[in-house]
């Protein structure tokens, strides 16, 4: 196909998050037959913005608007007008009234959505509606596509979020655990802490070390690891530089998730890449991707015997290098989420198959 095919994504923010991981991928990677443009309607992370080469700066829009605005969302129409694109995605409850706005627009429009439940009440009925007038909904897992089905018969392609990594190499922490995304009370982080007191328990002193953004639990978080009588033992870290995360994870043997509501979760398929065993709910895409006592340990419940599980595995070498090269085996065979975009817009850029809700 010698077309080049348009693309705009609108985001509400550019910080540090799974979603605008992968914009920011998207934008600084070789596309083939698309021109990709990231359109920030309110504020960018100075931070983020300063790490991306010069080749990718013209294609980024930064709007700098107030966020529930009217007027943000009018520059932000004009501003999709200028760059006169063949496709609109909107990832994010706040982007998502741009698709409304498109409807008499000569684009094909996309929601993307990225988990298994709704943030609140703004979150899904902005969602349901940009489902009833967008062309598309492009999802990261089966398990997020299955959950949209409940409001809409909407054309859903799967766009995985899998940003490849080169495998690193370096010493890791012993008796370590790392989180790494929101502190937020969805993610459930609070089991985490739960998990450290019950290796305690077993006379086992264990560390969790947290990386991400506070989004409201941070103080909770501390509060109660100091009432477990395990506040040496917690470790928060703050934001880091995406490109950071990698070199993060090639040092710890396990990566803690205990989301109960997740889509991909982007974080676990990173770990594998680089041989850091997830100690994971099996929530969402989890289970389709990772194994329990394969290339995993699943757990539903903080327990004795879930600790017990782990330094079982802590005290084996052998075991845990089967588990590693498994994963860096299966890791090996992932799609970059470069080349699925690629395939999905070149596919369906096909004037017969244009129409709302195929």
């Amino acid at each position: 196909m010698n077309q080049i095919i348009k693309v705009i994504h609108a985001i509400p923010e550019l910080k540090v998050g799974g979603v605008e991981r992968v914009a920011m991928h998207l934008l600084q990677s070789p596309l083939q037959g698309v021109e990709y443009h990231l359109l920030v309607i309110e504020q960018a992370d100075t931070d983020l913005v300063e790490q991306l080469p010069p080749h990718a700066l013209p294609r980024l829009h930064i709007l700098n608007g107030k966020k529930h605005q009217p007027n943000t969302y009018f520059r932000a129409m004009h501003k999709i007008k200028e760059i006169a694109p063949d496709w609109l995605m909107a990832s994010l409850w706040r982007a998502q009234p741009l698709i409304w706005m498109s409807r008499k627009e000569n684009y094909k429009t996309v929601t993307c959505f990225h988990n298994t439940r709704f943030s609140h009440f703004l979150d899904k009925t902005a969602t349901i509606f940009s489902l009833k007038n967008a062309n598309y909904c492009f999802t990261d897992s089966q398990a997020t596509a299955e959950f949209i089905r409940q409001f809409s018969n909407i054309r859903i392609e799967h766009l995985h979020h899998i940003i490849q990594q080169p495998q690193l190499t370096g010493v890791r922490k012993q008796k370590r655990l790392v989180y790494i995304g929101r502190l937020a009370t969805q993610k459930g982080l609070e089991q985490g802490i739960q998990l450290i007191v019950a290796l305690k328990r077993l006379k086992q002193l264990w560390h969790l070390d947290c990386y991400g953004p506070d989004e409201g639990a941070l103080r909770k978080l501390q509060f109660m690891a100091k009432q477990y009588g395990v506040e040496e033992q917690i470790h928060f870290f703050g934001s880091r530089n995406p490109s950071e995360i990698s070199t993060i994870l090639a040092g710890y043997d396990y990566l803690l998730q205990p989301s109960p509501n997740e889509g991909m979760a982007m974080v676990v398929m990173e770990a594998m890449q680089q041989g850091t065993i997830p100690v994971v709910r099996p929530s969402g895409e989890i289970p389709q991707y990772t194994q329990d006592d394969h290339d995993a340990i699943w757990f539903d419940a903080i327990n004795d015997r879930l600790a017990k599980r782990i330094i079982t595995l802590a005290d084996d070498d052998h075991l845990r290098e089967k588990m590693r090269l498994r994963m860096k085996e299966k890791a090996s065979n992932w799609k970059d989420v470069c080349e699925e975009l690629c395939t999905i817009i070149s596919t369906l850029h096909t004037p017969s198959l244009i129409s709302k809700n195929i």
